[in-house]
C-alpha cells in the first residue's frame, strides 16, 4: 500500500441542501462542485498562479513576485495529487519541471545555504514533496537529494537530550529555541516516505522516536488539539493551525499504515474531530487563515493530509464535512476566472488575490471525490397505452409521463371525456380528472385496469402520469419530442450529451412526487438557473431551451 497517495475515484456528488419553494420556478444560485471541477479549478490555478518560464509560482495573481520558497514545495504536491488523480501527461511533466524550477532559484537544493532556508520546516516540505516525486517518476536524483536533506535536517535539528525537533537555526547552523508542530509532524512523515521506499527501519524508528515525544508535548491526547509551538522555556503556544492539525494526522495516519496500531488511528481521528468541533465555524466550515500572507497555503496541507485518513485508512466518517467546505468554496469561486479563495463563506475577489489564498480548496478538489451515493443513468421512459373501450380494445393512445392539461391531451391526441381501460406500468401513477387543469374529481391508478368503472368512464379531461424512476426531459413543450429519463443526480453538460440530451434542448419536464430539479443555463452549474418542484407542459421562455446543466434531487 502506497501510504501517501490517495485512492480517490471519479464518483458522483451531491451538492449543497437547497430550500424548496412554493412557486414552480424560481432562479437559485446553488452550485456544487462534480468530477470535472477538479480539472476546472486546477487549470485556472496553474493559469493564473504558475509561471512556466521559471517552473515555479507567482506570490498573486498579479503575477509580480514568486511565492514564498516553502509554499512551492505545498504546490508542487498539489500537482502530484493532480497527476495521481487522472494519470494526464502535463501533472508529469509539471512535476519534473517544477524540481528544475526549484533547483535553479535555491542554489541546487543546498541544504546548507542559510541564506535560501532560514528554518527547518522549509527544507521538509521540499523533502517530503521530492521523495513523493521520486516514487511517481523514479528519478533517482530526486531521492538522492531529499534524502541527503532529510539527513541534513535531522543530523542538524533532532535534539538527541531531550527529544523533538528545533524548528530555527542557532549560530552556527544548528536547531534551537522552539520545537514546533510544523516541523516535528512533517519530520515524521518524511520519515515514513523513507521507510516506504527503502523498508530501512531505521527511517520508522525515528518516526515513532519523534511521534511518541510530539504526542506528550504537542498534543492534547483529550481533546486532540495540536498546538503551534512549545518554547525552549517548555512553554506551550495552544495557538491552533490547519495545516498543523492536518500533518499531525498525516503522520498518525501513516504510522498507523506502516504498524497496523490502532492507537495512531484514533489518534487522527482525535485531531481531525477537534478540527472539526472546534476550529470550524458553527456548519463545519474552516478557519480562513491567511490575512495576506502564506498561511492561506496551511489547509492545502491539511487536504492532503485528510484525504490520507479518509482514502488510505477508510475513515469516510470525515468525507461529507469536506464535501460541504469544497461545495461552498466553489460556490463561493470568481465564476470569471474560477479561482476560489481561503475564506469559503465570502465569494472570491475578482481582482488581485495571492497565490497562498487561491491554493487550498484546489488542494481539497484533487483528493476528495465527489459525493458517490447517486446513482446516475439514463432510463427507459415509461409508455402508458389508454383505450376508448374497456379490456384494453378500440383506438388507443400512448402517453408518457408528464402533467396533462385538456389541451396537451389533445395534442397527444387524445379526446376529450375520452378513455375506458388503460395499462399503467410499474413505478407509475396516473391520476386522471374530470375537469381541466386538474381539478374536479380525480381518480388514481397504479397497475393496469381493464375498466376504469362506471364513475371514472370517459370522464378524463386532464391527468397526471408520474414515474418514480426518475425526471422525464422533453424536447417539445406538451410532453411531446424527443423524452429522456434521468435519476436522481447531478449532471454536467457532457453528461447530458452523453445520455441523449443535446445542449439547450428541453421544453417540458415530467417530475415525480418528492423530486426538484434545478436547471442552470452554464454547463458547471452556474449562470442564471431555474428550479422546478413538479413537471410542467412548459418550461418557460426564459428557461426553454437553455439546459446546459442539471440537479435532480
Amino acid at each position: 500500500m502506497k501510504i501517501l497517495k490517495s485512492k480517490t475515484k471519479n464518483v458522483l456528488v451531491i451538492l449543497l441542501a437547497v430550500s424548496l419553494f412554493v412557486s414552480t420556478f424560481l432562479p437559485v444560485t446553488v452550485k456544487a462542485y462534480t468530477s470535472t471541477t477538479a480539472d476546472v479549478a486546477m487549470d485556472a490555478f496553474q493559469k493564473y498562479c504558475y509561471n512556466p518560464n521559471t517552473k515555479l509560482y507567482y506570490g498573486n495573481t498579479d503575477q509580480n513576485s514568486v511565492a514564498a520558497i516553502w509554499t512551492h514545495a505545498i504546490f508542487w504536491n498539489m500537482v502530484m495529487d493532480a497527476y495521481e488523480r487522472t494519470g494526464d501527461s502535463k501533472y508529469l511533466t509539471q512535476i519534473n519541471d517544477i524540481y528544475e524550477g526549484g533547483y535553479a532559484q535555491y542554489d541546487g537544493y543546498n541544504w546548507n545555504n542559510q541564506e535560501e532556508w532560514f528554518v527547518f520546516d522549509d527544507l521538509m516540505w521540499w523533502i517530503i514533496s521530492m521523495a513523493r516525486a521520486y516514487e511517481i517518476t523514479g528519478n533517482v536524483e530526486y531521492l538522492n537529494v531529499a534524502s541527503d536533506g532529510f539527513d541534513n535536517v535531522y543530523s542538524r535539528a533532532y535534539d538527541p537530550v531531550n527529544g523533538g525537533v528545533f524548528w530555527g537555526f542557532g549560530p552556527n547552523g544548528m536547531g534551537k529555541g522552539h520545537k514546533n508542530s510544523c516541523i516535528n509532524y512533517p519530520t515524521i512523515i518524511a520519515a515514513l516516505e523513507f521507510y516506504e521506499i527503502t523498508g530501512n527501519v531505521d527511517y520508522l524508528n525515528k518516526a515513532t522516536d519523534i511521534y511518541s515525544w510530539a504526542r506528550t508535548h504537542l498534543f492534547n491526547a483529550s481533546t486532540g488539539s495540536v498546538p503551534d509551538l512549545i518554547s525552549d522555556q517548555g512553554v506551550v503556544d495552544w495557538t491552533n493551525y490547519t495545516y498543523n492539525q492536518g500533518t499531525m494526522i498525516g503522520a498518525a495516519s501513516m504510522l498507523y499504515l506502516a504498524t497496523d496500531n490502532i492507537s495512531y488511528l484514533n489518534d487522527a481521528n482525535l485531531a481531525a474531530n477537534y478540527t472539526k468541533e472546534v476550529m470550524c465555524n458553527n456548519d463545519g466550515i474552516l478557519p480562513a487563515e491567511g490575512d495576506w500572507n502564506e498561511q492561506g497555503t496551511m489547509k492545502a496541507i491539511f487536504a492532503h493530509y485528510i484525504s490520507i485518513l479518509i482514502n488510505d485508512c477508510g475513515q469516510t466518517q470525515w468525507l461529507p464535512w469536506i464535501q460541504d467546505n469544497i461545495n461552498l468554496a466553489w460556490s463561493n469561486r470568481d465564476n470569471l476566472r474560477n479561482l476560489m479563495y481561503r475564506n469559503y463563506t465570502v465569494p472570491c475577489s475578482s481582482g488581485m488575490i495571492q497565490t497562498y489564498e487561491a491554493s487550498s480548496a484546489v488542494a481539497f478538489l484533487q483528493v476528495i471525490p465527489p459525493d458517490q451515493s447517486e446513482n446516475k443513468q439514463s432510463i427507459p421512459t415509461p409508455q402508458i397505452p389508454v383505450y376508448q373501450n374497456d379490456q384494453y380494445g378500440g383506438a388507443s393512445y400512448i402517453l408518457r409521463p408528464g402533467r396533462y392539461t385538456k389541451e396537451a391531451l389533445t395534442r397527444a391526441g387524445v379526446p376529450d371525456n375520452w378513455m375506458t381501460s388503460l395499462k399503467v406500468p410499474n413505478g407509475c401513477t396516473v391520476e386522471i380528472y374530470s375537469e381541466d387543469n386538474f381539478a374536479g374529481t380525480m381518480w388514481e391508478f397504479t397497475s393496469d385496469s381493464p375498466n376504469i368503472g362506471p364513475a371514472a368512464n370517459d370522464q378524463m379531461t386532464s391527468c397526471i402520469i408520474y414515474y418514480d424512476g426518475g425526471v422525464t426531459f422533453y424536447s417539445g413543450d406538451m410532453f411531446q419530442g424527443n423524452a429522456v429519463t434521468l435519476t436522481k443526480g447531478t449532471y454536467s453538460l457532457s453528461e447530458l450529451i452523453q445520455f441523449g440530451i443535446p445542449n439547450d434542448s428541453v421544453s417540458s419536464l415530467a417530475i415525480p412526487k418528492n423530486y426538484s430539479i434545478i436547471i442552470f443555463e452554464n454547463m458547471l452549474f452556474d449562470g442564471q438557473s431555474w428550479l422546478f418542484n413538479y413537471g410542467t407542459h412548459n418550461v418557460g421562455a426564459a428557461c426553454n431551451d437553455n439546459m446546459s446543466s442539471v440537479r435532480i434531487y
